[in-house]
C-alpha cells in the first residue's frame, strides 16, 4: 500500500484543503530528513513520509509524465506507439493533436541519439540573450538512428575517448521523441523571446546552431 499511495513525485494534483495540511507536515519533515540524509530528494523523501503521517494516500498515474527512457511506470507505452517519433508541432505549437500523449517530459536525464543530445546542465546561461544562437532543428530521421555517442568523461579511463553504443529500436524512438519536444519547445520560446524582447537590436541571433550534446 504505501509503494502504491505515498511513494510519489510530482507533478501533483492536490485539493486545496488537503494541500495546506500537507505542507505543513511537509515543511516540518524537510530540515529532520536532511539531518539523517543529506542529499538530493531529501524533499521527495519528506513529502512521501508527510502524506503518509497525514493519511493522504495518493492515486498514481502513469501516462502523464516522461522521463528516464529506460524505467516503467512512465508514460513510454504511448510514446512508443507513435508512428513518428519526430514530428514538428502544428501551427498552433500542439505536437501531435488528438494523439494521447504524456503531459509532462521531464528532462533531469541525459538523453542522446547518435551525436544528437540534451543534457539541461550544459545548456548555455546566455541561451535567452538577443546575442546567442538558438538550438539546432532536429534531424526529421533522428528516430531511425539506433546508436549514441557519450561524451568523453576525462575523470574516468575507461571514458577518455567518446564511446558509440548501440540503442534497441525502442530507445531510440523515446530519445528521440524527447529530443525532438525538447529542442523544438525551446527553440519556440526562444523565437517569442527574441521576437519580443530584442525588437530593432542589431545583434538579435536567429541562427540554429547549438548541440547541447557537443558542448
Amino acid at each position: 500500500f504505501g509503494e502504491q499511495h505515498f511513494s510519489v513525485g510530482p507533478p501533483y494534483v492536490v485539493q486545496k484543503e488537503d494541500l495546506h495540511q500537507l505542507a505543513n507536515t511537509w515543511t516540518t519533515f524537510v530540515p529532520r530528513v536532511y539531518e539523517g540524509y543529506p542529499y538530493l530528494l531529501a524533499e521527495m523523501y519528506a513529502y512521501s513520509m508527510a502524506a503518509a503521517h497525514d493519511k493522504l494516500p495518493h492515486l498514481q498515474l502513469e501516462n502523464y509524465m516522461v522521463s528516464n527512457t529506460d524505467s516503467p511506470g512512465e508514460g513510454w507505452p504511448l510514446v512508443d506507439a507513435l508512428e513518428d517519433a519526430c514530428v514538428p508541432p502544428d501551427e498552433a505549437g500542439h505536437f501531435y493533436p488528438g494523439t494521447p500523449l504524456p503531459t509532462v517530459v521531464h528532462y533531469c536525464q541525459s538523453f542522446i541519439s547518435s551525436e544528437f543530445g540534451f543534457e539541461k546542465r550544459a545548456v548555455p546561461h546566455n541561451l535567452f540573450s538577443c546575442e546567442s544562437p538558438m538550438l539546432m532543428d532536429p534531424p526529421d530521421d533522428l528516430a531511425k538512428k539506433t546508436y549514441m555517442v557519450k561524451k568523453k568523461n576525462m575523470k574516468k579511463k575507461e571514458d577518455s575517448v567518446d564511446r558509440k553504443t548501440k540503442m534497441s529500436a525502442v530507445m531510440a524512438k523515446r530519445n528521440a521523441f524527447t529530443l525532438c519536444i525538447i529542442y523544438r519547445s525551446i527553440n519556440a520560446a526562444l523565437l517569442d523571446f527574441k521576437q519580443k524582447m530584442c525588437d530593432g537590436s542589431d545583434t538579435v541571433n536567429y541562427e540554429r546552431s547549438i548541440n547541447v550534446h557537443k558542448l
